[in-house]
């Protein structure tokens, strides 16, 4: 068999995600060179997964992830959205989305520090928002006995470059 030197453009996003209230459902729409396979549940998608023929309609939270694959080509990255729908929040909204969530929910309940875990995370409030994949990791020393852990993310040189957000609204963007 030849060998793929290439790999697939990821899909675009014709809806974009984000927090939706007072809605019944919301119309995700995507495109891409080749075909398209995607996840509801927020577990990497691959040739097997469901594949996309249309519009898809959210009428409750959830996470979307997507790949396209090209005849000759390697899978694309993935493209991760996630959509919270009719929540009612009143403060910012964060969504973190692990590749491995199997192996990082194993490490989060033994409490003890392991890898660094391929993930996405959203962050939406009034007036802004951001979408970037980053790396994931426990972190401290005695809250890993705990039931509720500190977790550390890292975005310099996952994605190519640094978040670009004024996050704590003190104007400080990288």
């Amino acid at each position: 068999a030849e060998a793929k030197r290439r790999v697939s453009a990821m899909p675009r996003a014709l809806t974009p995600c984000g927090v939706f209230d007072g809605v019944e459902s919301v119309t995700l729409e995507l495109e891409a060179e080749g075909s398209i396979f995607y996840t509801t549940d927020g577990s990497y998608p691959g040739s097997a997964s469901i594949p996309y023929t249309g519009a898809i309609e959210i009428d409750k939270t959830c996470v979307i992830r997507a790949v396209a694959v090209e005849d000759g080509a390697l899978a694309s990255d993935a493209l991760t959205l996630t959509y919270i729908i009719n929540e009612g929040h009143c403060l910012p909204v964060i969504s973190l989305v692990l590749d491995d969530w199997k192996s990082f929910s194993k490490v989060y309940t033994a409490g003890w520090r392991g890898p660094r875990y391929g993930a996405n995370l959203s962050f939406f409030e009034e007036g802004g928002s951001f979408s970037m994949d980053c790396l994931a990791e426990l972190k401290g020393w005695t809250s890993r006995s705990l039931p509720k852990k500190s977790l550390g993310v890292s975005f310099k040189g996952v994605t190519g470059g640094m978040l670009q957000y004024d996050l704590f609204g003190n104007g400080i963007t990288e």
